[in-house]
């Protein structure tokens, strides 16, 4: 190895690190963020205060904040990061399956499937196909729309070796 090619794949990975790091500062930013805004108007640093010490003071505005920050926003702000990483973790997947930089569902029929089945929902659903309880019958189209995006996906497409695997 020449100390040309040496510098060069320390400089990657210097850049690489410096990208992962500011990733990572967006993100806590981002989760700040969408903690301080609602229709309750929190500060950031009082935000960053109430996740570092918990409820600070005894006046019932900071109880206020604290049940807001924790029991409301941090658990959504939270879950939508974790479905936007698994939403980008199989995109990236997909497009690796297919090696096709613009891979999306409708390649394998994921949204045709789904397409159709929410359709056939919203057609016959509440009036032939009532299997629901009731507390659960507002959850019949989206589980309609993922079952018919699943059946497309498992009748539809060849299996992963064939895709994969170049002749």
């Amino acid at each position: 190895m020449t100390v040309a090619s040496t510098s060069t794949t320390s400089l990657r990975a210097r850049r690489g690190a410096l990208g992962i790091a500011l990733t990572g500062l967006m993100a806590l930013a981002a989760l700040i963020a969408s903690l301080a805004v609602g229709a309750v108007a929190i500060p950031p640093e009082q935000v960053v205060a109430i996740l570092l010490h918990g409820a600070t003071g005894g006046a019932t505005d900071a109880l206020r904040d604290a049940i807001v920050v924790w029991d409301i926003r941090l658990p959504r702000a939270l879950l939508g990061m974790m479905v936007g990483a698994a939403t980008a973790l199989s995109g990236a997947v997909m497009q690796g399956l297919f090696r096709n930089p613009l891979a999306d569902p409708g390649i394998i029929g994921i949204s045709s499937g789904a397409a159709l089945a929410a359709a056939t929902w919203i057609v016959f659903g509440t009036t032939s196909i009532a299997f629901l309880p009731a507390p659960f019958s507002g959850y019949g189209l989206p589980l309609a729309a993922f079952v018919g995006g699943l059946a497309m996906t498992s009748s539809c497409t060849p299996s992963p070796r064939r895709m994969a695997v170049p002749r």
